[in-house]
């Protein structure tokens, strides 16, 4: 018994120097990563800046489609800092998440990469405004595919596919983009898409108040799949 407490001891104390270890390693991986959204913010607001001045912001989208836009994608966006997992709807993939991902992730955060990425986001979202981040984030977003190749960016997407910039479009025209998106790997701009068509009804409905999302994440609007009483 004399023996085996010492031991124990030991343990107790080398499993609590690993985990403290490991938890340093964390914190330090996600000061990296705000350190570099730190260094990058100068570059990434004057290239945010162009875009504005170009007429490619939120603001351009048309009268009421920024709201429209973040009650789908990012329905916390006015208010949080990186990830939103509290509010309906939202999900650790926010707006200012995603756009850290492409800017310097090339769209890859596997394994421990997620908490350099959130201290990536973090600081964008102090060093740049809403107004620099969402401009960036419509530029760079994936729009699906067509026979020539990837889609890319939201204004480009509108000319290319409907002739036309986002302010010009139809509510259903303007929600198509916006379902694409949100999951461009499934839905198809180029060609008839009943998954589509779909998934514009559930957002039209969302956005009429007949659904509302019940869940964290729930970036499919499931209860917006039928008419709600």
């Amino acid at each position: 018994m004399m023996t085996a407490r010492p031991a124990l001891r030991n343990a107790i104390f080398v499993t609590l120097l690993t985990i403290f270890g490991v938890l340093a390693g964390l914190v330090s991986y996600y000061g990296l990563g705000h350190s570099d959204a730190v260094e990058d913010a100068p570059f990434l607001g004057r290239l945010a800046n162009r875009l504005i001045y170009q007429g490619r912001s939120g603001e351009d989208l048309g009268p009421g489609r920024e709201a429209m836009l973040l009650a789908v994608e990012d329905p916390a966006f006015a208010a949080n800092l990186g990830p939103d997992v509290d509010t309906p709807g939202g999900s650790v993939t926010s707006i200012s998440r995603a756009l850290a991902s492409r800017m310097a992730f090339d769209g890859y955060t596997g394994g421990v990469g997620r908490i350099r990425l959130a201290g990536y986001a973090r600081g964008l979202e102090e060093k740049l405004s809403k107004r620099q981040i969402l401009a960036l984030w419509l530029e760079t977003v994936e729009m699906g595919s067509v026979p020539e190749g990837w889609l890319k960016g939201f204004f480009l997407t509108s000319h290319l596919m409907y002739h036309r910039s986002p302010a010009k479009l139809s509510d259903t025209e303007f929600l198509r983009l916006v379902a694409v998106a949100s999951d461009p790997d499934s839905f198809h701009l180029d060609r008839p898409d009943p998954a589509l068509d779909e998934r514009v009804t559930r957002i039209t409905r969302l956005l009429a108040g007949t659904c509302v999302r019940e869940r964290k994440g729930d970036v499919k609007l499931a209860p917006c799949a039928e008419e709600q009483p």
